[in-house]
């Protein structure tokens, strides 16, 4: 079960580190060297600001998903905490790094947004047979709308959390999927 468990989290990652799994043995004399399993909350989010289309594009919306909620746990690790008139230098320093790195994350379009589109026009001009036959079409075809969706990579500053329905068929703005975990937005 551990095995599976590290496997799990390695496939979140392929496509965004390069990582080699040396076995049992191997991975324990690295690990007593000092080499890290995971990546640092910062060497995550350079990744993500690197690589987030080909992880995309590679793994899919899904995966990609999955990856900003893990992001999403450690960003709160590169997030500087409120500074006071009583802060230390060295802590001063450790801050105007994360402020750098939150500045890029604030500027890359990583973040998935989506934008919807209803399905009415899919070539069904008006008015052909008429009749009972037509009308169990419309409502077929009724039935059968579907709302596509496109995922676009935005700014987090450019996504939208909607809660109601009916504004967002209103302004369909870019907006984060339901049900995503929307704390990794």
């Amino acid at each position: 079960a551990v095995a599976a468990a590290k496997r799990s989290a390695f496939d979140v990652f392929d496509n965004l580190l390069e990582f080699v799994d040396f076995g049992e043995r191997g991975n324990q004399f690295l690990r007593s060297c000092g080499v890290e399993e995971y990546p640092t909350p910062e060497q995550f989010a350079n990744n993500i600001m690197r690589h987030h289309q080909r992880y995309l594009a590679k793994n899919g919306v899904a995966r990609y998903l999955r990856l900003l909620s893990l992001f999403a746990a450690a960003f709160p690790h590169i997030a500087p905490p409120p500074t006071t008139a009583t802060t230390a230098t060295p802590a001063a320093s450790s801050s105007s790094s994360s402020s750098a790195l939150l500045n890029q994350l604030r500027q890359c379009p990583f973040c998935v947004a989506l934008r919807y589109t209803d399905d009415d026009d899919r070539g069904g001009g008006g008015g052909g047979g008429g009749g009972s036959q037509g009308g169990k079409e419309e409502e077929e075809e009724e039935e059968e709308k579907v709302r596509e969706e496109t995922a676009l990579m935005k700014k987090a500053s450019e996504c939208y959390l909607i809660d109601n329905e009916r504004f967002a068929k209103l302004f369909n703005p870019p907006r984060i999927p339901h049900g995503s975990g929307d704390a990794a937005f």
